[in-house]
C-alpha cells in the first residue's frame, strides 16, 4: 500500500497513517512548512519530492478499472506548481502501479485534466 508523508522545516513529519493506523487528511499538511513531500510503501520511498518556499503542493491519487480484469488500478500525481512573474508553471510526477514514473509540466498532458484545485493548494 502506498502512503504519503510530509516532511517539515523543524524535522517533524505528518503521516498519512499513524501508528494506531488512524488517517490524516492531505488538507492537514502544513504547506508554511512544508519542505518535502514523500510516496513510501512499506519497505521504501518510492518518490521524494523537495519543495522551495514559493511552489505549492499538489497531490492527487486517481483510479482507473481495467478494461479486461475489472481490478482498479491506481496512479498517484504528485507535483508542484508556482507562479512566476504571472505565468503558472507546473511540474508533475505520475506514478503508476507498476512502478513506472512520468513526469510532465502542465495539466492536460496525457489523461490528466486539472483538479479542483483545492483552498490550501491555491
Amino acid at each position: 500500500m502506498i502512503n504519503w508523508k510530509a516532511n517539515y522545516n523543524d524535522g517533524s513529519f505528518l503521516k498519512q497513517y499513524n501508528a494506531k493506523g488512524e488517517p490524516s487528511k492531505y488538507t492537514d499538511i502544513d504547506r508554511s512548512m512544508l519542505t518535502s513531500f514523500e510516496l513510501r510503501d512499506e519497505s521504501r520511498i518510492i518518490l521524494k519530492m523537495n519543495l522551495s518556499i514559493n511552489q505549492k503542493l499538489i497531490y492527487r491519487r486517481r483510479v482507473q478499472k481495467n478494461f479486461y480484469t475489472g481490478v482498479d488500478v491506481p496512479t498517484y500525481l504528485v507535483g508542484w506548481q508556482q507562479n512566476v512573474g504571472g505565468v503558472n508553471i507546473q511540474h508533475i510526477h505520475l506514478i503508476y502501479s507498476d512502478g513506472s514514473v512520468e513526469t510532465i509540466n502542465k495539466w492536460g498532458e496525457r489523461l490528466y485534466c486539472s483538479p479542483n484545485f483545492l483552498e490550501c493548494e491555491k
